[in-house]
């Protein structure tokens, strides 16, 4: 039986501890999900040996793989899974030759993903946007991640029969899903991942609570009625309503709101700005998400309205902890 990811896991929970192993482990991960899809392979066995290849490592860096074998014989490890995992030390720390796609591809990514992590955190969007090119740039200079072995890495693409180029795009590709699990979003995309992340969270208890409470002003009145609508669309949370209630009159004199929802003892207040998207795309995306207002509202009707928060702040509360602020 081949080796599951879960399983994986589970054997280098003990094993592999420090934190930038384990993120090793995950590029390789990545990068062996990527080949196994390049060469019409199972992905998700090739995905558990990338994860599982530094198995002894931490606790054995000058005995690495020979702490290996027997302990994943034991544990159920099929002898082929074994043996493309020893494969990876090869002429440096092994005599087991690579010989399979799988093994000749584990050979050339582990030392790969080092130079292609080490690019990504230079960049401010990390691994988002990063392109072959600037890898083998950096690939050709012998002082930038040192520590990657580039003769091994070539001797990985010749077994394999490709140009380095097609090997670090393959790797690139497979690793940017994975950008955030990996710390490669780079700082300005993991303010935006957070942002996307603190939006969904919201919409999702806003969803769950069923029913909300949104509060504007009417001249010196505040007034607050209850809303059902939350939606994300393009990085926004929205809401809807239509343009002949006095809601939307209110939030076109004064753009500031504040809704607030309860739901199992806990309960959030999203304060910001409601700013109006005209777009007819952003309204049928709405109405997409709630099928049950299409009976009332068309996005082409003149009456439908979406509004998106603006610089808002969620503030989520309970009974029994500290208040969690956050801003989007």
């Amino acid at each position: 039986m081949n080796l599951t990811l879960e399983r994986a896991i589970e054997l280098n929970k003990d094993m592999v501890t420090q934190e930038n192993l384990i993120i090793h482990s995950k590029n390789v991960m990545a990068a062996m999900e990527a080949m196994a899809k390049h060469f019409g392979e199972d992905e998700d066995h090739w995905k558990a040996i990338g994860y599982l290849h530094d198995y002894d490592y931490e606790k054995y860096p000058e005995e690495h793989l020979k702490h290996t074998e027997e302990p994943l014989r034991e544990a159920g490890v099929s002898e082929e899974d074994i043996r493309a995992i020893l494969s990876h030390g090869y002429g440096l720390c092994s005599d087991v030759e690579p010989l399979t796609n799988m093994e000749k591809s584990l050979f050339a990514v582990d030392e790969l993903t080092g130079i292609i992590q080490a690019c990504a955190r230079m960049r401010p969007h990390g691994i988002t946007d990063l392109e072959a090119k600037s890898v083998m740039k950096k690939f050709k200079d012998k002082r930038f991640a040192a520590g990657c072995d580039r003769d091994v890495i070539m001797q990985g693409c010749e077994m394999l029969g490709m140009e380095l180029r097609e090997v670090v795009e393959i790797c690139i590709a497979g690793m940017k899903p994975y950008a955030a699990e990996i710390g490669l979003l780079g700082s300005e995309s993991t303010e935006a991942y957070r942002r996307e992340k603190t939006m969904e969270r919201v919409a999702q208890f806003l969803k769950d609570a069923e029913v909300y409470y949104l509060a504007t002003v009417d001249g010196d009145q505040p007034r607050v009625r209850p809303f059902g609508t939350a939606h994300i669309f393009e990085g926004k949370l929205y809401i809807q309503t239509g343009k002949v209630k006095d809601v939307s009159k209110q939030l076109h004199a004064n753009p500031k709101a504040e809704v607030c929802a309860f739901k199992d003892g806990t309960w959030v207040r999203v304060a910001g700005e409601l700013v109006e998207d005209d777009r007819l795309e952003a309204r049928q995306s709405m109405l997409d998400a709630y099928p049950s207002l299409q009976g009332m509202y068309a996005a082409d009707d003149g009456n439908t309205e979406v509004f998106y928060f603006q610089n808002a702040t969620a503030t989520f509360s309970s009974f029994t902890g500290a208040p969690e602020v956050i801003e989007f």
